[in-house]
């Protein structure tokens, strides 16, 4: 009996060691799956395992724009260009997974006929373990530009999108968004709990030989 148990602690060690070195898999999140920002009065909305949780960046709540209206620009996830002095969203993945943050599409919609003021922005990354990661960004009002992150933006527990919003008079309809957000999502808590499992197993049958 021992021995069998003995062989299937191994094995769960092996699993766990092998699916360590499982690949990131990538996800594009273009919010096409979703008809609104989790409803109204929502402060986050989940979509192929992402969590995009603005309760604490942004008391305004993002809009959905459906993919081709014309208002959205092709930026699907709006905020409000006017409110606070600040806004954006968190975003981490829904089951506590690491991920590594590749690019996202950041527009912004010019309705009321203002000058080019540019929307700035920050990105912040916190890193498994502590320590963190920081990009700024620059687009002006009523154009859109891919933001792309080079290889250090892996092993991520969550990331920050804040935008300094323009409150120099620009009307309500002024809005930014972001689309096409591209993730690499690393599934570690299944191969860390296989590796825990097993090595608790060998453990015990260990000690149950010696005694």
């Amino acid at each position: 009996m021992y021995q069998i148990l003995g062989k299937f602690a191994f094995s769960l060690v092996l699993s766990g060691v092998f699916l360590s070195g499982v690949h990131a898999a990538p996800v594009l999140i273009d919010f096409e799956d979703s008809s609104g920002a989790g409803g109204p009065g929502s402060t986050m909305l989940t979509t192929k395992g992402m969590v995009f949780d603005w309760s604490v960046l942004s008391p305004s709540q993002p809009v959905l724009v459906p993919q081709g209206a014309s208002g959205g620009g092709g930026i699907e996830m709006l905020f409000c260009g006017w409110c606070e002095a600040n806004n954006g969203t968190s975003l981490y993945t829904a089951d506590g997974s690491l991920f590594g943050l590749t690019s996202f599409r950041f527009g912004s919609l010019n309705f009321s006929g203002h000058p080019p003021s540019p929307y700035n922005g920050t990105v912040t990354g916190y890193l498994d373990g502590g320590g963190t990661v920081t990009q700024n960004f620059s687009v002006a009002l009523g154009t859109s530009d891919l933001i792309s992150f080079d290889g250090s933006w892996t092993g991520l527990v969550s990331v920050d999108i804040v935008v300094a919003t323009l409150a120099d008079g620009h009307e309500p309809f002024d809005a930014f968004g972001i689309d096409n957000v591209a993730v690499d999502v690393v599934p570690i808590p299944a191969a860390v709990w296989l590796f825990g499992s097993g090595l608790g197993l060998l453990a015990w049958l260990r000690r149950r030989k010696i005694a």
